[in-house]
């Protein structure tokens, strides 16, 4: 099945993931090695043929105000209120369709979970091509002013982030790509 690409979003409020998989869990401490999956905090809006559908709901402000202190937080990988309420609704229905034991709720969720996994990897993936993209950049700029120790650390840290991908392919290509773009370098002697 071919999906059409994520949409950008033009204004950003708060950090997107530094990383495609994994992400340290709010309130964890910088010590912590608690993390999770971002592919299950992560809900596209709209389908693969760029069909969305818009849910209109009136809650308490406790709730929009509880909403925008973890926004503020950046620990998620959302920047909207909407990003957070898909996340909401899809755990919802995921929940609802397991006390329902209805086979035909069960089955449509089952598919509606496969489609939200896909979608959530390609939108990862995307988000670290442009992360991909503006470290080159910023690379290539301190081996131009001379900085070749500060490039390679960051060439190393986005190392790590690739080796932390679960997909094998996906691995292989980044990182190669990342290795064969700096290869002088990486060889050159400090």
């Amino acid at each position: 099945m071919a999906s059409s690409p994520v949409k950008k979003k033009k204004h950003h409020q708060h950090a997107p993931p530094t990383t495609p998989r994994r992400r340290r869990i709010s309130g964890a401490s910088e010590d912590s090695e608690t993390t999770f999956p971002l592919s299950e905090w992560m809900v596209p809006s709209q389908d693969a043929h760029g069909h969305s559908a818009k849910v209109i709901s009136r809650i308490p402000p406790s709730y929009k105000h509880q909403m925008n202190l973890i926004l503020q937080k950046g620990k998620f990988p959302w920047d909207t209120e909407s990003d957070l309420v898909r996340v909401a609704i899809h755990r919802l229905l995921n929940d609802v369709a397991k006390v329902m034991e209805d086979p035909d709720v069960t089955s449509q969720q089952s598919i509606l979970n496969s489609l939200v996994e896909v979608a959530s990897q390609q939108m990862q993936y995307l988000h670290f091509r442009e992360t991909l993209e503006r470290c080159i950049i910023t690379v290539q700029g301190q081996i131009a002013e001379g900085a070749l120790p500060q490039a390679r650390k960051l060439i190393a840290t986005v190392k790590e982030l690739i080796d932390d991908f679960e997909d094998p392919d996906w691995k292989l290509k980044y990182r190669t790509e990342l290795l064969d773009r700096f290869k002088k370098e990486l060889e050159k002697k400090a």
